[in-house]
């Protein structure tokens, strides 16, 4: 009897043994992980902060714009600005009262080559003087 009870302590400590070595090459395994794991969040924790920073930057630079804006906004509208040049119009001006091109070429600032082109212009009606 004494010795099936040293044989069952016997397997009975070897299962421990056994146990106790998978449980220690598990706590390995994981530890390996949780260190993995622990640097994966501070790799979150500062992309996070990035782009909280980014972000932050983003809506000050908006903030800016939307104040240059309402400046904008917030101005009465420029007057109308005649988008005819005052040499093409009193040229047209002087071809509708008879002058010849040395004088608008002289007059407005124009070369004799506008003077002619806009001679035709007025001619074939294009040009309103």
């Amino acid at each position: 009897m004494v010795i099936y009870g040293l044989i069952a302590t016997t397997a009975l400590l070897a299962v421990c043994m056994i146990t106790m070595v998978m449980l220690m090459v598990r706590v390995r395994w994981l530890t390996k992980k949780m260190t993995l794991i622990s640097a994966e969040i501070e790799k979150v924790k500062k992309d996070q902060a990035e782009a909280l920073s980014g972000s932050y930057g983003m809506g000050q630079r908006m903030i800016k714009l939307e104040k240059r804006l309402k400046v904008f906004v917030d101005a009465p509208p420029p007057e109308p600005i005649d988008d005819t040049p005052f040499s093409y119009s009193q040229a047209a001006q002087m071809i509708a009262q008879g002058a010849d091109v040395e004088a608008i070429a002289a007059t407005c600032g124009l070369s004799h080559s506008e003077a002619h082109l806009m001679r035709k212009l007025c001619a074939e009606g294009f040009v309103e003087s």
